[in-house]
């Protein structure tokens, strides 16, 4: 009775995104609580949650970030995760999804961004990657480097926000969620 109840909530999805082009509201980032409530039930299924990690138009994940030699280092590898995962336990769920929700949460200090204004009066944000010499070097959200030099740096700082940006489950379906929960905690 279970499984017919999330296979009906999965095709209904289905429909709603094929007629209207978007799928039903989803719950506050913060709400993790209803989150998890959203893909109970959904088993999960690895190798489907790869293709949603490194899918171009669906989540691009892989575009910032590697797993396995597969991707992009801009932020975090996410080779060994499902170590942490593991460690964490029942607990390891929760964690995954609410770092995923809300990346600003907690922040690694080698990927904690920084904003720089320069004297043209434009803002840069990019994490840094040099800062000796006579310009500094950063990494834009794009996985680019830009160079500023350092007699065009008016002020900067760290930023509270991670380049990671929020939102990105809103467009997955449940079942989609669930898969790509599964591709990172390893199975």
């Amino acid at each position: 009775m279970k499984r017919i109840a999330v296979a009906h909530r999965e095709r209904s999805h289905d429909v709603e995104r094929a007629v209207t082009g978007k799928l039903p509201p989803k719950p506050a980032v913060t709400d993790t609580a209803a989150w998890l409530g959203l893909i109970k039930g959904f088993k999960g299924d690895a190798s489907r949650g790869e293709r949603v990690f490194f899918h171009p138009k669906i989540t691009a994940c892989g575009k910032c970030h590697e797993v396995q030699g597969r991707g992009t280092r801009v932020g975090p590898s996410l080779s060994m995760i499902h170590a942490r995962l593991r460690v964490l336990g029942d607990d390891g769920r929760r964690w995954l999804l609410e770092t995923i929700l809300q990346p600003s949460r907690e922040m690694a200090p080698q990927y904690t961004p920084w904003l720089i204004q320069t004297s043209d009066g434009k803002t840069w944000t990019g994490l840094p990657l040099r800062k000796g010499g006579s310009a500094e070097a950063y990494l834009d959200q794009e996985g680019k480097e830009f160079r500023l030099k350092k007699e065009t740096i008016d002020a900067h700082r760290e930023s509270s926000v991670s380049i990671m940006p929020e939102g990105l489950l809103t467009g997955l379906t449940p079942r989609e969620i669930a898969d790509l929960m599964a591709f990172l905690m390893g199975g």
